[in-house]
This record gives C-alpha cells, sequence and structure tokens, in this order.
C-alpha cells in the first residue's frame, strides 16, 4: 500500500528524475538502471533516502511500514525489502520478494528481492523455465557491501530445481502484486 503513499512516490521519483549535465542522469525505459539506481539510493550512506540495516529486536519482529521508514532511517532486511519495494512498485516495477533458508538455519532466515530484467514480466520471454529465474536482477538492499545483481551463493539454481546449492537449502519466490 505504501508505494502508492505521495512521500514515496516522490522518494522514487526524486532518484529517477536527477539530471546530469543537462541530460537525465538514467535514460527513460532504461528499467535495469532505474532498479539499480533506486537499490544504490537506498543503501548509500550519502542518499537522502538512504536506509542503515540494523538488527532486529532479540525477541519479536518488529515490521515498519516504507513510509515510516523515511523518518527512521534503520531497519532490518525485511522491512529494506518492503522499503524498496515500495519505490520499485511507485516506480512503475512489479519486484518479487525472495525468501531462503541457508545452511546451518532451522527455517528461512533472509529476504530480498529480485525485478525482471528490462521491465520484462518475467515469464512472456521465457516461460516458466529453469532458465527464468535467471532472467531476474536480485536486489539485497540489507548487503550494502553488495552490487545490485547478487543474491546468496545458489539462489536461481535452487529457485531453478529445488535442489540445494551454494549456501542456499531451500528458496521461494512470492509475489507482491
Amino acid at each position: 500500500r505504501d508505494s502508492e503513499d505521495p512521500k514515496i512516490i516522490e522518494a522514487a521519483r526524486g532518484v529517477l528524475t536527477r539530471q546530469c549535465g543537462g541530460e537525465w542522469c538514467i535514460v527513460p525505459k532504461d528499467y535495469d538502471a532505474e532498479a539499480v539506481a533506486l537499490f544504490d539510493a537506498v543503501v548509500d550512506p550519502s542518499s537522502p533516502i538512504a536506509i542503515r540495516y540494523t538488527r532486529d529486536h532479540p525477541i519479536v519482529d518488529v515490521f515498519t511500514a516504507p513510509v515510516k521508514m523515511l523518518r527512521l532511517r534503520g531497519e532490518d532486511c525485511d522491512s529494506l525489502v518492503s522499503f524498496l519495494g515500495a519505490l520499485l512498485l511507485a516506480a512503475g516495477a512489479i519486484p518479487e520478494m525472495v525468501t531462503v533458508q541457508t545452511k546451518g538455519a532451522d527455517t528461512w532466515s533472509h529476504i530480498f528481492l529480485r525485478v525482471p530484467r528490462d521491465g520484462s514480466d518475467g515469464v512472456s520471454e521465457v516461460a516458466a523455465s529453469e532458465a527464468d529465474h535467471y532472467n531476474y536482477l536480485y536486489l539485497d538492499p540489507s548487503m550494502p557491501d553488495k552490487p545490485a545483481g547478487w543474491a546468496p551463493p545458489g539462489t536461481q539454481y535452487v529457485l531453478a530445481t529445488g535442489r540445494p546449492a551454494g549456501i542456499v537449502v531451500k528458496a521461494r519466490v512470492w509475489n507482491v502484486l
């Protein structure tokens, strides 16, 4: 819902409408570049909409709405995913949430986003096949030292085959719409 909030729309458009030397910094309709720019704006400490990864409360899972995060400026992986997801939706992208269970974890242990490459819907170009899970740009805002495109090692393979790989034991995709 917060993707429709004027503050979230303003934050997303502020990132995407920057000018560089009389030109748009991000070429219109370069949807991969838009997703990367929004990701970078969330993880870059010098950005006006940056959110610092912080651990969650040790006893309860705290979830913060994206609009409130513009004021709080710090959250854990699930709230960061909600914030970046709201920005992406406000910019016209259709993100999906990916949850993974990593080796050594008893249950689902991490969440991040993915968006179809170049603005596709993710299925029209590559029918639901193993290759489909590689046709996405992965975005993990809780890992600011990792670039856009990074996902926990093995994620795409596990999504495509259902078999463990890398550090990922199992993975699941959640559509946000």
